[in-house]
C-alpha cells in the first residue's frame, strides 16, 4: 500500500523532471540561438525610428497646425521687420543654389551660387 507522503513525493519529483526539461530545452535554444547580422540590426533600428517618427508626427500635426505655425509665422514675420541675420547653412545637392538660415528665427534664404 502506497502512502500519502509517497504520492506527492513521486509528484514532486515528476514535476522537478519537467520543470528541469523545460530549463535544458531553454538552455539548448540559447546555445543554438542565430544572432542578426549588422545589417537586420540596422534595418530594424532604421523600421522602429520610422514608426515613431510617424507616430510623433501624427500626435503633433493638431498642435503645429493651430498653435505652432501660427505662432512661427508671426515671430518670423516680427524677425523680418526688423531684419534678418542671414548666414551660410548649405549647398542644395546638386551645388547650384546656396542656402542661409537667420540665426534667430531659423527662416530660409535661397541664393544662386555664382561659382556655378
Amino acid at each position: 500500500m502506497i502512502t500519502l507522503k509517497t504520492e506527492k513525493k513521486k509528484k514532486t519529483i515528476k514535476r522537478k523532471q519537467k520543470i528541469d526539461i523545460v530549463l535544458e530545452s531553454l538552455l539548448n535554444l540559447e546555445q543554438k540561438k542565430i544572432y542578426m547580422n549588422h545589417q537586420q540590426i540596422y534595418d530594424q533600428k532604421i523600421k522602429l525610428s520610422e514608426e515613431r517618427n510617424s507616430k510623433m508626427r501624427e500626435f503633433l500635426r493638431d498642435y503645429d497646425n493651430r498653435i505652432y505655425n501660427p505662432a512661427m509665422k508671426k515671430i518670423r514675420q516680427e524677425c523680418k521687420t526688423i531684419g534678418h541675420k542671414f548666414s551660410f547653412h548649405s549647398y542644395n545637392l546638386v551645388r547650384s543654389h546656396c542656402i542661409y538660415k537667420c540665426d534667430y528665427c531659423g527662416a530660409s534664404k535661397y541664393e544662386t551660387d555664382e561659382r556655378g
